[in-house]
C-alpha cells in the first residue's frame, strides 16, 4: 500500500491508497453495527402492592358498614304504645287488664306469690276518721281489712303499694290511698317466717263506682288473687 503508484499493475482503492497487483480488492468489510441504546427502563415503583392491600381492606370495611346500616334500618322504627286513659280521681290509674288470678269471696283466704292473704271485711263507704283526712268532692273512701301471712321459714318483704290494687266494673285500676288516716295501716314491710301482718288498705273512688274487686299480689310478678263481695 502506498500513497502513490509504484509501477504497472498498482491500483488505487476507494480510500485513495495505491495497492500492489497481488492485493486483489475484496468486498469492503462493513463496520460492525453499534448497539443503539434503547429507552431507559422506568424504575419500579415500590409499595404499590401495599397500597392495593390497604385499598382492599378499606373497601371491605365500607361494604360491611353499608350492609349493617341496611340491616339495622328494618327494625329501627319506634313502636307506639297506647296512652292510658285518665282516671277519675288522683289515685286512679289507667284501665287495667283483667287479672289472671282466681276470684274469691269476702271473707276469704287465698295464696299468691308464696304468701297467704285473708280479706275479712270491706267497708264501702269508709267514713273519714278525722276532719283533715277526707276524700275529694264527689269521691269516697273504701277500706278492706286484710291480713298477710308468711307461711315459710324465711323472712320476706311485702309492699302494700305494689301488692294492693282496686278494680271497678270497667276494670279501671285504683292505687292505695295512704293519706286516709285509717288505722292500723295496710300490711307492709318485712314479715318473719310463720308471722302475719294485719291492717286496713284504703282506696278513694268516685261516687257511684260499682263492681269493686280487691287484687292482691304476693310478688311483683305473681298472678295475684282477686276478692269481691
Amino acid at each position: 500500500m502506498s500513497d502513490v503508484s509504484q509501477g504497472p499493475g498498482w491500483w488505487q482503492a476507494s480510500d485513495g491508497k495505491w495497492y500492489p497487483p497481488q492485493a486483489t480488492p475484496g468486498p469492503a468489510t462493513a463496520p460492525a453495527p453499534q448497539a443503539v441504546p434503547g429507552p431507559a427502563s422506568a424504575p419500579k415503583k415500590r409499595g404499590r402492592g401495599c397500597l392495593y392491600g390497604v385499598l382492599g381492606v378499606l373497601g371491605l370495611i365500607v361494604i360491611i358498614i353499608v350492609i349493617a346500616a341496611i340491616g339495622g334500618g328494618g327494625g329501627g322504627g319506634k313502636s307506639s304504645s297506647p296512652k292510658a286513659a285518665p282516671g277519675t280521681t288522683a289515685s286512679t290509674t289507667a284501665t287495667a287488664p283483667k287479672s289472671s288470678g282466681a276470684t274469691y269471696k269476702i271473707p276469704g283466704t287465698a295464696k299468691t306469690g308464696g304468701l297467704q292473704v285473708t280479706v275479712y271485711e270491706v267497708k264501702d263507704p269508709q267514713p273519714p276518721t278525722n276532719q283533715f283526712s277526707t276524700p275529694t268532692a264527689g269521691s269516697h273512701f273504701v277500706s278492706f281489712d286484710v291480713q298477710i301471712t308468711n307461711p315459710g321459714s324465711s323472712q320476706v318483704a311485702f309492699s302494700s303499694l305494689i301488692g294492693f290494687h282496686l278494680l271497678d266494673s270497667l276494670n279501671r285500676q285504683y292505687n292505695e290511698n295512704i293519706t286516709s288516716g285509717v288505722t292500723p295501716g295496710a300490711p307492709d314491710g318485712e314479715i318473719a317466717g310463720g308471722q302475719s301482718i294485719r291492717g286496713f288498705v284504703v282506696f278513694e273512688v268516685p261516687d257511684g263506682t260499682t263492681g269493686l274487686k280487691l287484687r292482691v299480689q304476693g310478688g311483683l310478678t305473681a298472678a295475684g288473687a282477686v276478692f269481691s263481695q
